[in-house]
């Protein structure tokens, strides 16, 4: 692979944790009624903590992205400019992070209010909201991974293309 197309690798991950994030509360598990729609409590699979299930933590990439910076940021032995290239990237990832965990806070508020409170367009709005929320943090990230990248050497990109790919196979905070 040229080291343009891993830089292309590195963009449609981003791209693709805009997605994952979307998808991530479409799916999550409705909680199951029973009869009179009284709430029935999710087990765990087998060998699964029941705190780790579902949360945004585990599943969303930008969440597994952010717990690998720190180290990386040291790895990759910056310069002075590189550095605050490095801590703006980071910030953005951040900010992108939140706003996946506030977007999931709000839908776990929708799971516990009154239905009588509650209208179909407000939680529709709200989503809509929280998801124009993260593509914009999104596109920060992505513009300021693209000015870091260019100052970067070539050494600097593997390592940084290889870590990014690995938070994603190997989340830290997963085992």
């Amino acid at each position: 692979m040229t080291m343009i197309s891993l830089h292309t690798a590195a963009r449609l991950f981003i791209l693709l944790a805009v997605a994952a994030g979307a998808a991530q509360a479409q799916t999550m598990p409705r909680g199951g009624r029973g009869e009179g729609g009284a709430q029935r409590p999710q087990q765990a699979p087998r060998g699964e903590r029941p705190e780790t299930r579902g949360s945004t933590a585990v599943t969303d990439p930008i969440a597994a992205l952010e717990r690998e910076l720190p180290s990386l940021r040291l790895d990759l032995k910056l310069d002075g400019p590189q550095a605050a290239l490095f801590d703006s990237f980071q910030r953005a990832v951040r900010d992108a992070s939140e706003a996946a965990r506030a977007r999931l806070k709000q839908l776990m508020a929708f799971r516990l209010d009154d239905a009588s409170t509650v209208s179909a367009a407000s939680i529709v709005q709200a989503v809509a909201d929280a998801d124009q929320a993260r593509a914009a943090a999104m596109a920060a990230v992505i513009a300021r991974m693209d000015a870091l990248y260019a100052s970067f050497s070539a050494d600097q990109r593997k390592m940084f293309d290889r870590r990014v790919m690995q938070s994603q196979r190997e989340p830290l905070g997963n085992s």
